[in-house]
């Protein structure tokens, strides 16, 4: 099952997913590897490698357009908390691949957020009901809280503090924000639902 309908050209959506986890890779870890530093280990880039990849498969019914979902309001927090400061006081004071710097912002925060913009405005709600399973839940909560505990040195190094207790509550509020999101329309649909015949639901 897809987000799209039949009619949706998704070759070149897959070829768009393609290009951008190939370039957000090159562009974090070669291009940028010096600039970024520790930084490169910060969920959110996990999470936008994550949308990519998820654009890549079409936005198909899978754990990875679950992260896109889930974490869109967590990115939305942390691009008006950090990013907006980033391009005020930082932008102007870099000396050396501003360009690429803002590339790699721009890249990072809003494509999820617009993309669930338009997720939560236009989805079917077969999908959107469907998408919430316990295996693909489980599953993004280990790719998400992976690397939030692994590698964002905000949490286990403790670097612009408290940023990391920041982050961990943003992730907390959207998983149950989501929650609170499909137990109503789960539950507002019943009907629907039953006459579909969906299973396998939370």
């Amino acid at each position: 099952m897809s987000i799209w309908d039949s009619s949706f050209n998704t070759l070149w959506l897959s070829l768009c997913g393609a290009f951008f986890v190939i370039f957000r890779i090159w562009l974090t870890e070669v291009k940028l590897h010096k600039e970024l530093g520790s930084k490169r280990g910060h969920t959110s880039r996990f999470i936008s490698l994550f949308f990519f990849i998820a654009m890549l498969l079409n936005f198909e019914n899978n754990v990875f357009t679950l992260i896109s979902v889930v974490g869109a309001p967590a990115m939305l927090m942390a691009f008006f908390a950090f990013d907006v400061p980033y391009y005020i006081k930082d932008v102007p004071q870099i000396k050396e691949k501003k360009f690429w710097l803002i590339i790699e912002r721009l890249t990072m925060h809003p494509p999820a957020v617009f993309f669930a913009v338009y997720f939560y405005a236009y989805a079917r709600l077969d999908f959107y009901l469907t998408l919430f399973t316990i295996p693909k839940f489980c599953g993004a909560l280990i790719l998400v809280i992976g690397p939030l505990f692994l590698f964002d040195p905000r949490v286990i190094k403790r670097e612009d503090w408290p940023r990391g207790p920041a982050c961990i509550i943003g992730a907390i509020l959207s998983i149950v924000g989501n929650l609170l999101f499909y137990f109503q329309k789960k539950m507002a649909n019943i009907d629907i639902i039953t006459e579909l015949g969906i299973e396998g639901l939370l």
